[in-house]
C-alpha cells in the first residue's frame, strides 16, 4: 500500500474556500494553507489532489474522483472499529454496537450533526463515502492522528470528549493544547471533532489526536519546519507515539521539480531518513497540494519524486 501520499487535505475538503497566505511567506517560509471561516463560507473552492503512487510526478486527480481514492487509502487507517462500550474519543461511541452491527448515523442523535451546515461540512461525509463506515462502527477507535500544524485548542466544545496529546515543536506560550491561528483546530474537527449530539462532528470520531504545534504566535508561518533538522525532528516524534496517519496541511511555494534530484536529497538527507524511518513504523503521512491549483505540489510534499525509497507500494 501507498505509506506516503500528497493531497488536498482528504480530511479537509468541505466547507472552506481555501486561500494561500502571502506570496512572501510562502516564498521563505513553510506555510499553512489557511482555511477561511469554518461554518460561515458559502463556496467551496478546492484544490486538485496529488497522489504519489510511484517515484515519479504526482498524478493530478479532481476531487470527485480523489474522494474515493482518499478514503481506501486514508480511511483504511484512520477510521478503526468500535467493538467496546466506550471509545477514545466522541461519547457517541458509549451507544456503539458491535463491528457488522448497523445503525443509521444520519438519524437520531446522530443526524442532530449530521445536519448541521448540512450544506456544508457534513455533506462531505456523504461525498467522502465515510457514512457506510461510521454507520457498521468505523470511527477511528485505537488510531493515533498527529496533526502537523498551527496547534489543536483542546478547550473548544468539539474536544471536550476527545484525548488530545502531542508536542509543542514552536515552545509556544500556550503549548501543543493552544492554538493563536485556529487552523490547527479546524483541520483536527474535521479529522476527529466529538460525536456527542451537538455542533459537527468528524470523520474519525474516536480515534486520539497528537498535537504537533509548528506556529508559536498565530502569524501563519510554521517557524518549527524551517530546517531540515527540524523536519527530521517533527517526522522522527511520529514513531515515538505510534502514529498512524499524518496530517499535514501546509506547505512551502517551491514546486517538486524546481531543484534536482541531488540538490533536494542533500537539503533534505536527514528529513528524507526520517521519513523513511517512520513509514517503516508504519505512519501513513498526507500533505496538502495547496490552494492555488498548481500542476505540482510542493517540493517537501513530492519527497518520494526525488527520494523512490519513500514510495511503499
Amino acid at each position: 500500500m501507498v505509506r506516503f501520499i500528497s493531497a488536498g487535505i482528504l480530511y479537509c475538503m468541505v466547507s472552506t474556500v481555501l486561500v494561500p497566505i502571502s506570496a512572501e511567506a510562502q516564498d521563505f517560509k513553510r506555510s499553512l494553507w489557511l482555511h477561511s471561516a469554518l461554518a460561515q463560507a458559502t463556496e467551496t473552492r478546492q484544490a486538485p489532489f496529488t497522489v504519489s503512487l510511484a517515484p515519479g510526478l504526482n498524478s493530478v486527480i479532481g476531487n470527485a474522483a480523489m474522494a474515493g481514492i482518499g478514503l481506501s487509502v486514508v480511511g483504511a487507517l484512520a477510521l478503526g472499529q468500535t467493538d467496546q462500550v466506550s471509545g477514545a474519543g466522541g461519547s457517541l461511541s458509549q451507544n456503539a454496537l458491535p463491528t457488522g452491527d448497523y445503525r443509521d448515523t444520519t438519524q437520531g442523535v446522530y443526524g442532530t450533526e449530521y445536519r448541521y451546515n448540512a450544506n456544508l461540512a457534513q455533506l462531505n461525509l456523504a461525498q467522502l463515502n465515510v457514512l457506510p463506515l461510521n454507520n457498521y462502527g468505523y470511527d477511528g477507535t485505537g488510531i493515533n492522528v498527529a496533526v502537523v500544524d498551527s496547534g489543536i485548542d483542546a478547550s473548544h466544545p468539539e474536544f471536550w470528549n476527545s484525548t488530545i496529546r502531542g508536542y509543542d515543536f514552536s515552545n509556544s506560550a500556550t503549548g501543543y493544547g493552544g492554538d493563536s491561528n485556529w487552523h490547527g483546530t479546524h483541520v483536527a474537527s474535521i479529522i476527529a471533532g466529538d460525536a456527542d449530539g451537538t455542533g459537527m462532528r468528524g470523520v474519525a470520531y474516536d480515534a486520539t489526536l497528537y498535537s504537533y504545534r509548528e506556529d508559536a504566535d498565530g502569524d501563519g508561518t510554521f517557524e518549527a519546519l524551517n530546517t531540515n533538522s527540524q523536519l527530521a525532528a517533527v517526522a522522527r516524534r511520529h514513531i515515538t507515539d505510534n502514529i498512524h496517519v499524518s496530517n499535514n496541511s501546509w506547505g512551502p511555494a517551491t514546486p517538486v521539480t524546481a531543484n534536482t534530484t541531488s540538490q533536494v536529497r542533500s537539503n533534505y538527507s536527514r528529513s528524507i531518513a526520517a521519513f523513511a524511518d517512520a513509514h517503516a513504523a508504519g505512519t501513513l503521512f498526507v500533505f496538502a497540494a495547496g490552494n492555488s491549483g498548481n500542476s505540482e505540489v510542493s517540493e517537501e510534499a513530492g519527497l518520494p519524486y526525488h527520494a523512490p525509497e519513500l514510495v511503499d507500494a
